[in-house]
């Protein structure tokens, strides 16, 4: 018989109960996050979960608000509250760490494709205005 394997990830998530903050678990799974993307409406959902029901649906899963386009995009300010969520879970329960899923691959095509560093000497620059005559 295989030994029984606990998340303690899970487990100690499990424990904080309401404790949890909502604006990290998705309204589909009801699971923290692991990759949180936006909609077109704003709201924010796993994207292993929003992405199939947008293969089938042009409407926002819990609101039902026809959706403008089935366009996603990470949602970074989510990403960062998570990851500052997680570093807190394995300060109290650092076996955790090896139940951690891996992060998201880095955002490539689409809107990231067509960003570009500024060249050189190209930045904005703060310019005092000129003194008094």
């Amino acid at each position: 018989m295989a030994p029984i394997q606990i998340d303690p990830v899970g487990a100690f998530v499990d424990s904080l109960g309401d404790d949890v903050p909502s604006e990290l678990q998705c309204g589909i799974t009801g699971e923290l996050f692991v990759d949180p993307v936006v909609n077109a409406r704003g709201h924010t959902y796993e994207r292993s979960a929003i992405e199939p029901w947008l293969i089938t649906h042009q409407t926002d899963p819990l609101t039902r608000e026809a959706l403008p386009n089935r366009d996603l995009a990470p949602n970074w300010t989510v990403r960062h509250s998570l990851e500052s969520f997680r570093a807190r879970v394995l300060l109290i329960a650092p076996d955790a760490a090896a139940w951690m899923p891996p992060p998201p691959p880095p955002v490539t095509g689409g809107a990231a494709a067509a960003l570009r560093p500024l060249p050189p000497d190209r930045g904005l620059r703060h310019r005092d205005p000129p003194g008094p005559p």
